[in-house]
């Protein structure tokens, strides 16, 4: 097996939300099958760690990439956006999209809907607004991405309409 073979692995346990050790899964590659991980590799474990809410672990894979010298792209941020978010620690996850621009990247609109799905999952509609406020000033469409429509339909709307009513009536 080659590393795509464990790419694609990692890609439908992602897709699929099976809970797997990423540092067993990188170990089992490297020192049982002898496979080299890339980019794409280390791209999904951390995607891996941050769907938990576990930077430190997302952490320890980034420092990996960078004593590898391969490039951090806007994927590599958003599960770090979406991991401080799943960790309940929204000012970090805030200052994700700052650390982006420092690294020359604009913030996507996927890594808005990782934001806005945490301020969602607190309940916190004042930033939920206020981020997508921001958003529309930055020139960020929403329609255009599979996550929005997903994340609007199951996990904003419901919460901030129960929060709503909650606080309106």
């Amino acid at each position: 097996m080659d590393v795509s073979h464990y790419n694609a692995l990692l890609q439908v346990y992602l897709e699929n939300e099976k809970r797997f050790s990423p540092t067993e899964f990188l170990a089992n590659m490297e020192q049982t099958a002898g496979v080299e991980p890339n980019r794409v590799t280390y791209q999904r474990l951390i995607h891996a760690y941050c769907q938990e809410g576990d930077v430190a672990g997302a952490s320890k894979i980034l420092e990996y990439m960078k004593d590898k010298e391969l490039p951090i792209n806007d994927k590599v941020f958003n599960s770090l956006v979406t991991g401080h978010a799943r960790a309940n620690d929204m000012a970090n996850a805030k200052n994700i999209l700052d650390v982006m621009r420092n690294a020359q990247l604009e913030p996507t609109a996927e890594t808005y809907c990782a934001l806005l799905e945490g301020y969602a999952k607190q309940g916190d509609i004042k930033a939920l607004l206020q981020t997508l406020q921001e958003a529309e000033q930055q020139g960020v469409g929403f329609l255009d991405t599979p996550r929005t429509a997903s994340m609007l339909a199951w996990s904003c709307l419901p919460k901030a309409r129960t929060r709503l009513h909650t606080k309106c009536f």
